[in-house]
């Protein structure tokens, strides 16, 4: 099992780094700006460093950025933190934070004379040790950090208090420090950073549990001690929703794919349970075909004649990497079916079958149809019959 390290800097930070590299290379529009800093005091290690930079305007133009998330800070890669260690080495660190992410970006300004409060950290986190950490030519604090398991787990309660409000910025922070990309060793949290997030999960208020939830559901292997407060969080939503007849899923989302992490028999019933809800039986579909359990596919199969041609389809892709012979009808009904929106998508699912002769040839009309309102489902066959060459290079275009 790895050591414990909750800064490992994610590939998708790395990459948003390199984008905002290219950034800094074009005009600075922050050269008229002052940007001072403060931060705690005394942080603990292995933790992401967490600072605030106070930024000013002090130019007569307004100065323009963009920004990703609800947020109305620029994104901290846009800066760099000068680190000043005991022995007066110097190092510059990359800061981020959760506006440094790739998608839609809206444009903002700083208006002249006016000011704004940038959170921001570095991943990596520092050594045990003092620095003084200095942002461009503005004032600098003075962060010690310390090994210290009290002052850990503050700072994990607190983080957590953070999120349970809302806060955009400690939502980041706790992503980074649950999440571990697929086919990479699974990040061991720390674990006063799990219970407190577990002890949030069944507060009443239902916004606060749903951000509490979204966050744990990022980590991919949950402490056995879990199971039950995940399963009885499921269960007491599904009855909230069930009480105000509210198609609102969120937080139902988050509890099922956990449970569906957890795996076992118990948490099978409560998805099956939310699988069984008219109102909110949308949520179990995807999260069904993560369990191994022969109920949860017979369950899934239901879904395969249902009324919601989404709920439909989707069954049929979860069951379809079972290679499950009666989803494998679905799919080649709705690959056939030049009115389903769900069509260009079946392509792909149909792949699980590669050795079913109906395969090539529905993939292949797919392919052949100068008909179809939607361009991409051509696009989508060819794709899909290239794949499956691949699989039997015997297959001829």
């Amino acid at each position: 099992m790895p050591k414990p390290d909750l800064c490992k800097l994610l590939a998708l930070a790395a990459f948003v780094g390199s984008v905002c590299v290219a950034s800094t290379l074009a005009a600075d529009p922050f050269l008229h700006c002052t940007t001072d800093l403060s931060a705690p005091r005394i942080q603990p290690a292995n933790s992401p460093v967490l600072l605030t930079v106070h930024i000013v305007n002090q130019g007569d133009a307004p100065v323009p950025y963009s920004i990703a998330s609800g947020s109305p800070y620029p994104e901290a890669c846009l800066f760099k933190a000068k680190v000043i260690d005991a022995k007066d080495e110097v190092q510059e660190k990359s800061i981020f934070n959760d506006q440094d992410i790739v998608g839609s970006r809206w444009d903002r300004e700083l208006p002249a004379g006016q000011s704004v409060d940038m959170p921001a950290m570095i991943i990596h986190g520092l050594p045990v040790g003092s620095y003084t950490i200095q942002v461009r030519g503005g004032k600098s604090v003075k962060v010690t950090i310390k090994d210290d398991p009290d002052l850990a787990r503050k700072w994990d309660e607190d983080l957590v208090a953070k999120i349970r409000k809302g806060d955009n910025f400690a939502r980041h922070v706790g992503f980074l420090c649950l999440y571990s990309p697929e086919k990479q060793p699974v990040k061991q949290p720390r674990q006063s950073f799990i219970d407190a997030l577990l002890r949030e999960l069944s507060c009443d208020d239902e916004k606060e549990a749903d951000r509490i939830a979204n966050t744990l559901s990022w980590t991919r292997q949950l402490p056995p001690r879990a199971d039950a407060l995940i399963i009885n969080a499921l269960r007491k939503h599904l009855d909230l929703a069930k009480k105000r007849g509210s198609a609102k899923t969120s937080i139902l989302s988050s509890l099922a794919a956990m449970a569906a992490t957890i795996g076992t028999d118990e948490a099978l019933e409560a998805v099956l349970d939310v699988a069984q809800t008219p109102e909110v039986r949308g949520v179990a579909v995807s999260t069904l075909g993560s369990f191994k359990q022969e109920k949860a596919q017979k369950e899934l199969r239901l879904f395969l004649k249902d009324e919601d041609d989404g709920l439909e389809f989707r069954a049929a892709r979860s069951l379809a990497e079972r290679k499950d012979p009666q989803a494998l009808e679905t799919l080649l009904v709705i690959a056939n079916d030049p009115k389903s929106r769900w069509r260009k998508y079946s392509f792909e699912s149909l792949l699980k079958y590669p050795n079913d002769s109906r395969v090539e040839k529905v993939i292949k009309s797919g392919m052949e149809d100068q008909d179809s309102p939607d361009p991409q489902v051509r696009q989508f066959a060819e794709i899909a019959f290239r794949k499956l060459k691949e699989l039997d290079p015997n297959k001829k275009p």
